[in-house]
């Protein structure tokens, strides 16, 4: 038995380009956006990267005590002005914050370790100046501002993490 609306159906080229774009349309749709998405992931990472590399030099430069780690009411007050630094990308509190989802100074944080700076096995030491030399470490963490397609898609919360390390060498 045959049904020729069902023959005139399966060899009929008309529409076919329609049908076509539908079933591709949410395929670009995801693309397109999701380009969008991670060239902001990029934008937001190469913003804190930049922030907390500038708050890491002038730490390294800061009239701190030269000890280690450094100490005094000048280092309490640098590493406020590093925060700022970091996500205003001026001292000033009161400048636009660099990124609207980075806008905590507790969002970056400041480690100081210290590196020996003594002469071992007859080789001289690895820098000039004191015994122990320290090393600053600026990082932050803060969660990406994406469009919504992430959550769209339910991958999540991405998190755009950054840090940088300076050796303190005062002014």
């Amino acid at each position: 038995m045959k049904f020729p609306i069902f023959h005139n159906f399966r060899t009929n080229k008309s529409g076919a380009a329609l049908v076509e774009f539908s079933i591709l349309i949410p395929v670009i749709f995801f693309g397109a956006f999701g380009m969008m998405e991670f060239g902001r992931a990029l934008y937001q990472f190469h913003v804190a990267n930049k922030g907390v590399k500038a708050a890491a030099r002038y730490l390294a430069r800061t009239t701190a005590s030269p000890g280690c780690p450094p100490v005094g009411t000048n280092w309490s007050a640098a590493q406020t002005n590093a925060k700022n630094l970091a996500i205003r990308g001026s001292l000033d509190t009161s400048s636009p914050l660099l990124l609207p989802n980075w806008d905590q100074t507790t969002d970056v944080t400041i480690a100081v370790s210290c590196v020996s700076n003594v002469a071992q096995n007859g080789n001289p030491a690895p820098f000039r100046g004191p015994d122990s030399i320290p090393v600053l470490t600026v990082s932050t963490e803060f969660p990406f501002d994406d469009l919504g397609i992430l959550t769209t898609l339910g991958l999540g919360t991405i998190t755009i993490a950054a840090n940088h390390q300076e050796l303190f060498v005062g002014d």
